[in-house]
């Protein structure tokens, strides 16, 4: 499932490159509603899933056992 959430987000920015979202955000007793590039929630996940296997490489595992189960490597390698 996370491997066609990959696959979806890379499809939206290439058709929709300029694209922005309408965020909420909370600053303190306030609440804003800026419009943030769609590419900077893609380079966000992107760094998180490079973050998360590099993590993973450094996981002991046991003999027949996985590490986990997540490819992250292939979410962020597309």
């Amino acid at each position: 499932a996370s491997g066609a959430i990959a696959g979806v987000m890379g499809a939206y920015i290439i058709r929709f490159p300029n694209a922005q979202i309408r965020t909420l955000v909370f600053l303190g007793p306030f609440i804003v509603f800026p419009n943030i590039p769609a590419m900077f929630f893609l380079g966000i996940w992107f760094i998180q899933q490079a973050l998360y296997g590099i993590a993973s490489l450094n996981v002991p595992t046991n003999i027949g056992m996985e590490s986990g189960g997540i490819a992250y490597w292939a979410h962020a390698g597309g």
